[in-house]
């Protein structure tokens, strides 16, 4: 069965430069295939380049978002996505889209930006090795697992994972935009 989203859409966040490749392809491959619509944003549009040489187009600002029409937003990891762990206009999305109901993700080096905003204290949380300090100074309970989900925040470990972070956000998903009731 196809999602029905009405509004939202998938915004998948990268960095201008070294975000990683396939934290962004396979999540974005088995969104599209699974029905979802699928953004590349980014603090500016046009292309955004990948550690190992993928260029992504961002075809919408982050700061032009609107949580109520996001179904979900993902901050791709890759030693870029330290630029987003203190950008404001990040955090307040990452919220703003939980608390309209959405979902919010992040793999890898990503997981510190979810982290910093404050919205990882007391959740079971996946990431980067390098991210470990950005998870206990915001409270997360790191497991050292592939991924977890820990109500509506879906967060990845590293590149190994991104196939399993990739098919847990689809899962996520269909469920929190399904009509109540279609799955009982």
């Amino acid at each position: 069965m196809r999602p029905k989203l009405s509004d939202g859409v998938v915004a998948l966040v990268v960095a201008p430069n070294a975000f990683r490749d396939e934290e962004y392809a396979t999540p974005r491959s088995r969104l599209l295939a699974a029905g979802f619509r699928v953004t590349t944003a980014g603090r500016h549009l046009g292309p955004a380049r990948g550690e190992g040489g993928t260029v992504a187009t961002c075809d919408a600002l982050l700061s032009d978002l609107e949580p109520a029409s996001i179904a979900a937003v993902v901050f791709v990891g890759g030693e870029g996505a330290v630029d987003y762990w203190d950008d404001p206009r990040a955090h307040g999305l990452a919220a703003r889209t939980l608390a309209a109901g959405g979902v919010a993700g992040a793999i890898c080096l990503g997981v510190g930006t979810l982290a910093r905003a404050g919205l990882l204290r007391g959740k079971r949380a996946a990431g980067h090795p390098r991210a470990a300090g950005a998870l206990a100074a915001g409270g997360a309970v790191a497991t050292g697992e592939p991924v977890e989900i820990d109500g509506r925040i879906v967060t990845g470990r590293d590149p190994a994972a991104a196939s399993e972070f990739a098919d847990t956000l689809v899962r996520v998903l269909r469920f929190a935009t399904a009509p109540r009731g279609a799955l009982s």
